[in-house]
């Protein structure tokens, strides 16, 4: 059974006076009754190259304020690191949006991207937020239904998120995982999702590599906790390959789904 863990924040409360129901945003490790769930990850070093805006924002369903602080590149709510969550949502049709965080306390904020979407209870999403964000041909990138899978006791779940776009990375890539020792993922081009594929689970340590089309690791990550039984984990491959943005530069970053 999952443990019940929700966190509610006082700003997350969405009224549906029809229905006398009331949702409120919430980070959580369980799936309580008659939500959605939202995970979002801000994945794009080049936000203000790209959208002319400052790398500072909230993110929305309708006007409800999803996030909690203002989110920049390397972020993610519920926050990177954290357990099993995602954001609790209310479902039905909304409009998920970016919108700018105000220079003063109650000034106006600006919708920097907006997209249209249909929440289903139950159902779990994620918003990538990477430097194609306006692009209608990766569309399926920024926004995924998560379809975490059922998996029998005694294994876990993997996936690799390749969204490092800059003209020195235009390779395919691929996921090396160590202490299984095989490549769990190859050729997968930038701006790509995978599925998650299931693997045997460890019972120690891990390491995984990102190798470019040479074999050379342009990317690690040690996984300094044991990942859980029956667990399902992205692998976010994000940043910047040119040295001189180090505070952006490429990484590969865990997130644990369930």
């Amino acid at each position: 059974m999952k443990k019940i863990s929700i966190l509610f924040t006082v700003i997350g409360l969405v009224l549906f006076f029809s229905c006398k129901k009331t949702y409120n945003v919430a980070a959580t490790s369980t799936s309580p009754a008659g939500y959605a769930f939202l995970k979002i990850v801000h994945a794009a070093p080049h936000f203000t190259l790209v959208t002319k805006a400052k790398d500072s924002l909230w993110i929305y369903e309708d006007s409800t304020k999803v996030c909690g602080a203002p989110m920049a590149f390397n972020t993610a709510f519920p926050t990177i690191g954290s357990v099993n969550t995602y954001a609790a949502v209310a479902p039905g049709d909304h409009n998920i949006m970016i919108e700018s965080v105000p220079t003063v306390a109650g000034g106006q904020r600006d919708t920097i991207y907006s997209i249209h979407e249909t929440l289903n209870a139950g159902s779990y999403y994620t918003f990538l937020i990477t430097d194609s964000l306006q692009s209608a041909q990766y569309a399926g990138t920024t926004w995924r239904q998560d379809n975490l899978p059922t998996l029998s006791s005694g294994n876990s779940a993997i996936r690799f998120v390749h969204v490092v776009m800059d003209t020195k990375n235009t390779d395919p890539k691929s996921l090396y995982d160590k202490h299984r020792a095989t490549t769990l993922f190859s050729g997968i081009n930038t701006d790509s999702i995978t599925d998650f594929t299931s693997v045997p689970l460890l019972t120690g340590l891990d390491t995984f590599y990102v190798r470019d089309n040479t074999n050379t690791t342009v990317a690690t990550n040690i996984i300094t906790t044991p990942m859980v039984d029956q667990g399902a984990y992205t692998l976010y491959y994000m940043g910047d390959t040119a040295k001189a943005v180090a505070a952006k530069k490429q990484a590969l970053i865990l997130v644990q789904n369930k």
